[in-house]
C-alpha cells in the first residue's frame, strides 16, 4: 500500500511538471523550480518494480529507531568534540595570503607572489588579506560542520591547519605545535571509526534477528538455502573399479600430490609478483620457463583427473571446471596468440592466472568457510548495491538540475 502511495504521488507531481512545462498550466516560478525537482525522484518508481531493493529499504527503515541512538551519540560527541576545538582553536586558524608575512599586524599592502612558483610564470602583485579558512573551529556551529568533514575522511587538510597553528593573529607555520592535531586523530579513532561501525553493526543486528533474510527475496531465500545445504554436504567421489584408473585416482587424492599442487600454483603466482620494470633478458627467459612448467604439470594433472573420474564425473565439479578454463586459456594464450597481432591484448589476458591462487581455497578449511559465507552473501550485496546505486542517480540528477548551469565567478 505505501509503496503504491509513492508511486502515485510521484507520477501526479511528474504530471504536473509536464503541465507546467507544456503552459497548458500556469505555476509561479519559485513552485515550479520546487515541482521540476520532482524529476530526481522519478527512480523512486523502482522500489515499486524491483522487489530486490524494496527488501533493502525496509530493513533500513525497519532499522531506524535503533539508528537514531547511534545518530544522538555521534551528534553529542561531535557538540563535545566542538566545544573542546572552540576552546583550543577559535581565532587561531587565520592565515595571511603571505606566507612571509609573520602575523595580522604586518599582513597589509601589497607583495609579489608566484602563484605556480614556476619560471615561466611571472610574480604577480596582489593586496595582503587576512584570511578564515572554510573549516575552522570559531564557533561550535562551524565547529561540528569541520568536524563532519573529518568523518568523512576528508581530514587531511584540517589536521594540518590544526598542526601550523602559531597562536591567535600569528601566520600558521608548518609543524607549529603537532600535539594539537591529536584531537583530529582522537576523534578519527571515536567517530570516524567506532561510531560508523555502530551503524553498520545495528543494521547488521536487525537483519540478523530475521534470520538473515529480509535482504533477500523469496528466490533469492531459497537459493540461499540450497547453498548452504549443498555446502554442508561432502560429496565423496567413488573410487572406479579399472585398475589403471582407480590408481590414478588415489594418485589425484593423495595429500603429498595435492601439496605439490598447491606449492605450484604458489610458485606460478610469486613468479609474476616478481616481475619489474627493468628486469633482464635472462630473468625473462627464466620466468617463461616456470610458466611453461607449471602449465605442463597443470595438463598433465587435469587429464589424469578427467581419465580417474571419467568426464562427465570431472565436468560435474564446478572446481574442476574452473581449472580446465584456466589450462585451455593458458594453452591457447602460449600457442595460438603469441607472436600474433593480439599478442599485447593477451599480454593482458595472461594475468588471469593468477585466478589459480583461488585454487588453494580448497586446501584449506579456513579458506573455504570463508568462500562459501562470501558466496551466500552475493545476493544481500548486490541489493545494497542497487539500493546505493538508486540513491547516487537520485542525487545525481538534483546536481545537473540545480547546479548544471552555474559557471566560476557567477
Amino acid at each position: 500500500m505505501g509503496w503504491n502511495l509513492l508511486d502515485f504521488a510521484i507520477l501526479v507531481l511528474t504530471t504536473i511538471d509536464l503541465l507546467g512545462s507544456l503552459e497548458v498550466i500556469s505555476l509561479r516560478l519559485a513552485f515550479f523550480r520546487v515541482i521540476r525537482l520532482v524529476r530526481a525522484l522519478r527512480p523512486l518508481r523502482m522500489l515499486n518494480k524491483n522487489e530486490n531493493i524494496r527488501n533493502v529499504v525496509n530493513t533500513v527503515i525497519g532499522s531506524l529507531s535503533s539508528v537514531g541512538y547511534v545518530v544522538a551519540l555521534y551528534l553529542i560527541l561531535c557538540l563535545m568534540f566542538s566545544v573542546v576545538a572552540l576552546q583550543l582553536f577559535k581565532a587561531k586558524m587565520d592565515f595571511c595570503n603571505d606566507p612571509s608575512s609573520v602575523g595580522f599586524l604586518d599582513c597589509i599592502g601589497p607583495f609579489m607572489n608566484a602563484p605556480y612558483e614556476s619560471p615561466v610564470v611571472s610574480d604577480i602583485l596582489m593586496p595582503r588579506a587576512w584570511l578564515t579558512p572554510a573549516a575552522n573551529f570559531d564557533d561550535a556551529g562551524s565547529g561540528m560542520i569541520s568536524l563532519f568533514q573529518v568523518t568523512t575522511m576528508q581530514w587531511t587538510s584540517i589536521y594540518f591547519q590544526i598542526c601550523d597553528i602559531v597562536d591567535e593573529d600569528m601566520n600558521p607555520k608548518e609543524n607549529a605545535n603537532v600535539a594539537q592535531g591529536l584531537l583530529i586523530l582522537a576523534f578519527i579513532l571515536i567517530a570516524g571509526y567506532c561510531i560508523i561501525n555502530m551503524f553498520v553493526a545495528v543494521i547488521v543486528e536487525f537483519f540478523k534477528t530475521s534470520s538473515g533474510s529480509r535482504l533477500l527475496t523469496p528466490w533469492q531465500k531459497s537459493w540461499v538455502q540450497t547453498r548452504r545445504f549443498v555446502s554442508a554436504l561432502k560429496f565423496e567421489t567413488p573410487a572406479p573399479k579399472n585398475r589403471l584408473r582407480n590408481a590414478l585416482y588415489r594418485f589425484v587424492h593423495h595429500n603429498y600430490v595435492e601439496l605439490f599442487i598447491s606449492f605450484v600454483i604458489f610458485l606460478n603466482g610469486l613468479v609474476m609478483l616478481l616481475q619489474s620494470r627493468n628486469q633482464s633478458a635472462q630473468f625473462d627467459s627464466v620466468t617463461e620457463q616456470i610458466n611453461d612448467v607449471a602449465l605442463y604439470i597443470f595438463i598433465i594433472e587435469m587429464i589424469m583427473k578427467i581419465i580417474a573420474f571419467g568426464p562427465l564425473t570431472y565436468c560435474s565439479d564446478n572446481w574442476n571446471l574452473f581449472d580446465a578454463s584456466l589450462v585451455i586459456f593458458s594453452i591457447t594464450m602460449n600457442y595460438f596468440v603469441t607472436g600474433t597481432s593480439f599478442e599485447s591484448a593477451g599480454q593482458l589476458l595472461r594475468l588471469l592466472r593468477l585466478f589459480r591462487l583461488l585454487r588453494l581455497i580448497r586446501q584449506f578449511r579456513s579458506f573455504t568457510i570463508l568462500w562459501d559465507a562470501f558466496v551466500i552473501s552475493i545476493w544481500p550485496i548486490l541489493n545494497i548495491f542497487l539500493l546505493i546505486f538508486l540513491f547516487f542517480w537520485i542525487y545525481s540528477v538534483i546536481g545537473v538540475s540545480q547546479f548544471g548551469h552555474t559557471r566560476p565567478g557567477l
